[in-house]
């Protein structure tokens, strides 16, 4: 892989990761351009790693994946939070969980998420969900991937050394999601 710092710390085709997000959407819509870019080296090469190591073999198999989610900076962050909050809606984020701050890093310098690596919420139109999850358990070095349904996003991430853990998100009636591991992964 080449280093990402080569380029000034911004790897080619990091546009989608950093750009996905259907609030960073509605926010340019309006004309407020948010600079959703890594501060940290490491979280520019995890992104260079998960395009080559998982998004690259997705599309040399399935065609055009589509991300919902990417790279989740401070600020878009905060717009997602504030857009909930002004909708009455949980944000449905847990930087501190998720793996999409990448190895950011907080107010405080500590790390957003102490899980090493990155994540992207993906589909692949006219593919069940379901069928793209058991593609890259069997196939993939992944991190964690959650299922939600066969018709929404999956989670998927990507570290240096990955677990290959599968989670079934439950959503319950009130729109809360339940976590069960059907997969427990290496060292999970």
């Amino acid at each position: 892989m080449s280093d990402p710092s080569a380029r000034g710390g911004v790897p080619t085709s990091s546009t989608p990761i950093l750009h996905c997000c259907e609030t960073w959407h509605a926010l340019a819509r309006e004309g407020r351009i948010l600079d959703n870019r890594p501060e940290q080296n490491e979280t520019w090469t995890a992104i260079e790693w998960m395009q080559n190591e998982l998004l690259r073999p997705l599309e040399e198999e399935f065609g055009v994946v589509l991300l919902s989610y990417g790279f989740a900076g401070s600020e878009l962050v905060a717009a997602v939070r504030s857009r909930a909050a002004t909708a009455r809606r949980p944000p449905g984020i847990a930087p501190e969980l998720d793996q999409h701050a990448g190895y950011e890093l907080d107010a405080h310098g500590a790390r957003i998420c102490e899980r090493d690596g990155i994540a992207v919420d993906l589909h692949v139109p006219g593919r069940p969900t379901g069928t793209i999850r058991d593609w890259i358990a069997s196939r993939l070095p992944f991190d964690r991937l959650y299922f939600y349904a066969d018709d929404r996003p999956l989670h998927l991430s990507w570290a240096p050394e990955p677990i290959g853990q599968v989670v079934e998100m439950r959503v319950q009636a009130g729109g809360a999601a339940t976590p069960r591991v059907v997969v427990r992964g290496r060292g999970a």
